[in-house]
């Protein structure tokens, strides 16, 4: 009979010649492909034909009697992801030290989801939001995200909207988000505005093949 040391010095040699495989989890990238917005609109309850293209993250309400008025959407567009896409996630990611000014509180955003619109669609406030062709806006609140230095989260993971496999042409129009006040935000009653600057991977970003 093999004595206990005898068969624990052979199971440490088989060990060594023959050494478990490695998990590279933290020798991998980080996954996804990282997609920025295409284009931003203004929805401006006081300019409610006009479509106008913003350069700056701009939600805000300023109320007039106790009422809830002069309320400011955007409306954030992504160009279609490529065909065989899955997993879009929305991120949300406002760098430390980035100027935000705000106005008044509380300050919390709801995100809701836009239908796809042709690029003949002129978004502005009537438009999306008192008499769409179709129900553009999504029912119910999407996600929510806070305007605070230094944040950076999945707001929530949507469907993709993607191209045709080439040759063939058309596919999805691509994804649409709305930053609005919070519901309980705007029937606060409160001037409430939250702006910043907007450059690339600045506020809302979408992240696929994750």
């Amino acid at each position: 009979m093999l004595s206990p040391l005898l068969i624990l010095t052979g199971l440490v040699s088989l060990i060594g010649a023959n050494p478990l495989p490695e998990k590279a989890v933290s020798l991998e990238p980080r996954c996804g492909t990282f997609l920025a917005p295409q284009t931003y609109w203004l929805l401006r309850e006081d300019y409610p034909d006009s479509e106008v293209k913003a350069t700056d993250f701009l939600v805000s309400q300023v109320p007039k009697n106790g009422q809830i008025a002069s309320r400011t959407y955007l409306l954030v567009h992504f160009s279609p992801t490529p065909a065989g896409s899955y997993g879009c996630e929305l991120h949300w990611n406002l760098p430390a030290g980035l100027p935000i000014t705000l106005v008044g509180s509380p300050q919390q955003l709801d995100v809701k989801t836009i239908a796809a619109f042709n690029p003949s669609f002129h978004p502005t406030w009537n438009n999306v939001i008192v008499s769409p062709p179709y129900s553009l806006v999504g029912s119910g609140t999407w996600g929510t995200c806070n305007p605070t230095a230094g944040a950076n989260s999945v707001i929530n993971t949507a469907t993709c909207s993607n191209a045709a496999k080439p040759p063939m042409t058309g596919g999805g129009m691509g994804l649409n988000f709305m930053f609005k006040m919070a519901d309980w935000v705007e029937q606060s009653g409160n001037k409430v505005g939250v702006t910043f600057p907007l450059t690339s991977g600045i506020g809302p970003y979408v992240n696929f093949n994750c």
